[in-house]
């Protein structure tokens, strides 16, 4: 083959039993989501972190895929605590994905997750990974005094234009007191209905054809098709 023509490989596995979850946390979460989740400012991990990685095709432009798993880490940031995590999830960076008959499967587990001043306890997320994107089966929780349920939630945390995800988020009767205290905002009594399908993130704008009711000072509010732009730096 001609020299000039020639395409140099990359063919490399790479097995850690033990490295900080520190690190596994800022390559796969912080950084991805920088620009999208200012939420996750000052977030500090604790725990140990496992990866079974493996790297093949052209120098240029390689596919990293694999396994990323937790046991027994935490989470914690302002307004966000996560005990008792562990997860193994399979990932694939730089591909086009898998079809649906060979998405690899993975879970998310937390013992307890507190939310401002909501707690929820053994969470269990099912998880495959489908052409680049993990989805998520749906889910119930009660939260701010209120039921909240999500459908069809997707994320993809290293499309090529920035991380995105969407999904269906629908709510009822959640508490404003309680949410507006558990996030030093402004604090009103009143009620909020959510009914966001789908609810769409993509790198820093948020946008939802849904509507979100507010009952408060005797009355109701219905905003409907929202959109938020630079929503980690308001």
């Amino acid at each position: 083959e001609d020299g000039a023509s020639a395409v140099l490989w990359i063919d490399a596995t790479l097995k850690a039993a033990e490295i900080p979850v520190v690190e596994a946390f800022r390559v796969l979460v912080a950084e991805p989501f920088a620009s999208s989740a200012p939420f996750l400012d000052g977030a500090r991990p604790e725990g140990q972190a496992a990866l079974d990685l493996r790297c093949e095709g052209a120098l240029a432009s390689p596919v990293f895929w694999g396994r990323l798993a937790l046991s027994g880490s935490s989470l914690f940031t302002k307004h966000l605590t996560i005990r008792g995590l562990e997860l193994d999830l399979p990932f694939e960076i730089g591909g086009r994905g898998r079809e649906s008959s060979s998405a690899p499967e993975g879970f998310i587990h937390a013992r307890e997750l507190i939310v401002g001043t909501a707690s929820l306890a053994e969470i269990n997320l099912p998880v495959r990974l489908l052409k680049g994107a993990y989805v998520l089966d749906p889910s119930r929780f009660r939260l701010h005094g209120g039921l909240l349920e999500l459908e069809d939630l997707e994320i993809s945390p290293w499309d090529m234009k920035g991380p995105r995800a969407r999904a269906g988020i629908r709510a009822r009767g959640l508490d404003i007191l309680d949410i507006t205290r558990s996030y030093d905002l402004p604090s009103f009594a009143g009620r909020l209905d959510l009914d966001l399908e789908p609810l769409i993130l993509e790198g820093s704008r948020v946008e939802s054809l849904g509507t979100v009711t507010l009952k408060a000072f005797g009355g109701e509010m219905k905003f409907a098709d929202l959109a938020f732009e630079n929503i980690a730096r308001p």
